[in-house]
């Protein structure tokens, strides 16, 4: 196997202003909201306790809440 070099420049996408990220991680917290809101409600159907739910999603409470309480 050769390889061919050439004076063409690698060129590398920017990727400093990508916000797949954040773009996932405000999704992935607008669902957990809206089952902890039903948790609390006691409307949900899999879980009864807001514990459940914080396991179930392998969530620490304190962080879940820091960020539930700024929405």
């Amino acid at each position: 196997m050769e390889l061919a070099l050439t004076n063409k420049a690698i060129v590398m996408r920017n990727n400093n202003n990508d916000l797949t990220l954040k773009r996932n991680y405000l999704s992935k917290y607008r669902f957990l909201i809206s089952e902890y809101e039903q948790v609390k409600r006691g409307e949900h159907p899999t879980f009864r306790f807001a514990k459940d739910f914080y396991s179930a999603h392998d969530t620490d409470p304190r962080s879940f809440l820091k960020y539930y309480n700024r929405f």
